[in-house]
């Protein structure tokens, strides 16, 4: 017999498909497949035992009783599939969501219970191959066994869909929560820049303009004074860029990091303001406004 509870949530539309760990699944799914089947191969022996030691008269109620205790097997093997389902989710570190328990009952808990019915009526059958039952009442039989089943799936369903509105309850009020927590934290002002970084930043913005690059951008630096930051001096930097970039690695590759942070940040903001951060050295005798004109050409 197929193992039941096996089926892969394998939609391309379904984006729990995509994320659940189908791996993990399996593995927890083999697990659940090999005891229900070991239950359900004793009880389909003990069926075949008891069925040929009766009269034939009882036969058939024999057989019936054995299909409707199938239909509470078949509602426990959903449950832990279910719950199997649940757990890989919640390891992977994702909350429960409509769409996740919606998925998980078309994907698996549905076609399960189906599975579930037409292979527990195929291995009835064949146990009562040889023995020659009015066609009618086991069709009555049989229809019987299979409402009992539509109306398991029914019941899951129902169970699921009410799941799944209060997911979609849960993260709206979660959502509202959120919401107002934002509209009621204070809004976060920019950080202050001390004098020492704002002239940091004015300096190497100048010479970013100036499009200086290695040992001019480097002399630019250290003619408008510009310090060697103090982690880089406790490691044993030399306190001048040019001497720094001369020494080469790893003062030099520090150097290139530093420009391309500030160069970033200069391409980011609007023109208006990286010249006014660079005119704010203007009252300075060594303006940079002077070697932009006579250093013009990259390193």
């Amino acid at each position: 017999m197929a193992q039941a509870g096996s089926s892969d949530c394998v939609s391309p539309a379904s984006e729990v498909c995509k994320r659940i760990d189908l791996t993990l699944v399996r593995l927890k799914l083999s697990l659940i497949a090999d005891e229900m089947r070991e239950r359900y191969q004793r009880d389909l022996a003990r069926l075949r035992n008891k069925f040929f030691d009766q009269d034939l008269l009882y036969r058939m109620p024999v057989a019936a009783a054995a299909l409707y205790a199938e239909v509470n097997r078949t509602n426990e093997w959903a449950a832990r599939v279910y719950q199997a389902y649940c757990e890989v989710w919640e390891a992977q570190g994702y909350d429960k969501s409509a769409a996740f328990v919606r998925a998980i009952y078309e994907r698996v808990i549905a076609p399960l219970i189906a599975q579930r019915c037409s292979s527990v009526l195929a291995d009835v059958s064949a146990v009562e191959a040889k023995v020659r039952f009015n066609r009618a009442l086991l069709k009555l039989r049989d229809g019987l066994f299979r409402k009992r089943m539509r109306l398991l799936a029914s019941r899951w369903d129902t169970k699921l869909a009410i799941q799944a509105r209060e997911h979609e309850h849960a993260l709206r009020i979660r959502s509202a929560g959120q919401l107002k927590q934002q509209a009621a934290r204070p809004s976060r002002k920019p950080k202050q820049l001390s004098k020492q970084e704002l002239r940091r930043k004015a300096v190497i913005f100048g010479a970013i303009q100036a499009k200086l690059k290695g040992p001019k951008y480097c002399a630019e630096l250290d003619r408008r004074s510009l310090p060697i930051p103090a982690a880089w001096t406790e490691d044993g930097c030399p306190s001048k860029y040019a001497e720094a970039y001369n020494r080469g690695d790893p003062w030099r590759k520090k150097i290139h990091d530093e420009k391309h942070r500030f160069t970033v940040e200069y391409e980011r903001i609007p023109a208006a303001q990286r010249e006014m951060t660079i005119q704010s050295l203007a009252h300075s005798p060594n303006s940079l406004a002077a070697s932009k004109s006579s250093s013009r050409k990259p390193a």
